[in-house]
């Protein structure tokens, strides 16, 4: 029956005016970055290891090369 169907119109919403979001937890984000950057510092770490490691590495390879030139040359006389 049309006279218990119910019409609602939609309400007509003013537009807000726009308002920055304001972090809700900011000593969660505190937590972390400061989380983000114990983790990165560690990273660097490896990372200036792994380096310092090379390098030794090479300075050895570089004697050891060194020294089998210089018995090579040596053979050669």
């Amino acid at each position: 029956m049309p006279e218990q169907i119910k019409v609602v119109l939609p309400k007509s919403k003013a537009p807000s005016p726009s308002v920055p979001e304001v972090e809700k937890h900011p000593k969660m984000t505190i937590a972390m970055l400061e989380r983000r950057i114990d983790d990165l510092c560690d990273i660097i770490y490896t990372l200036e290891q792994r380096l310092h490691e090379e390098h030794v590495h090479r300075k050895s390879l570089a004697r050891d090369i060194e020294a089998l030139n210089h018995y090579v040359v040596k053979m050669k006389r």
